[in-house]
């Protein structure tokens, strides 16, 4: 496993995935994306604090919505902490090019850098592909670490 460290995020991912990363200089948005060679991605993105939760998911669902007509969202209440921080969850289901596709999406409230930081991690992956990257995706969330006094942005 391949180690992101950077702007006070550290987290595991595969070494034959494709790791890009933008920053928003002007609203200190980050956003980082972990592209499989299949279809599966994982993206961590780090925003000042304001939108609440359900506002964060229903953007999500709005933004697939828009690209894949019909989704169904399902909350998955209270997940897992992410580097300490509570975090609750959704899963999305759509289809694409006839295939059945599945979206996992968390938010969590961070204090990373001079002020909170709302955190968003989604992955997405072909239910065909579940198998194979289903575990992975959890422990690359899993292995989110923050360093609550760096600055991003």
């Amino acid at each position: 496993m391949a180690l992101y460290d950077s702007h006070g995020i550290r987290f595991r991912y595969p070494e034959d995935w494709e790791l890009t990363e933008s920053e928003e200089a002007g609203d200190g948005e980050l956003a980082v994306h972990v592209q499989s060679p299949g279809t599966a991605f994982w993206s961590l993105t780090l925003q000042p604090a304001g939108p609440s939760e359900a506002d964060l998911f229903e953007a999500t669902a709005a933004a697939l919505r828009d690209e894949y007509g019909d989704v169904d969202v399902v909350p998955t209440g209270a997940a897992a902490d992410i580097a300490g921080c509570p975090a609750s969850g959704c899963t999305i289901e759509f289809v694409c090019h006839e295939l059945p596709v599945i979206a996992e999406a968390v938010v969590f409230e961070t204090p990373l850098g001079d002020r909170p930081r709302v955190g968003l991690v989604l992955c997405q992956y072909a239910e065909l592909e579940s198998e194979a990257v289903e575990t992975l995706l959890e422990r690359m969330t899993a292995s989110i670490q923050l360093a609550p006094t760096h600055v991003v942005g």
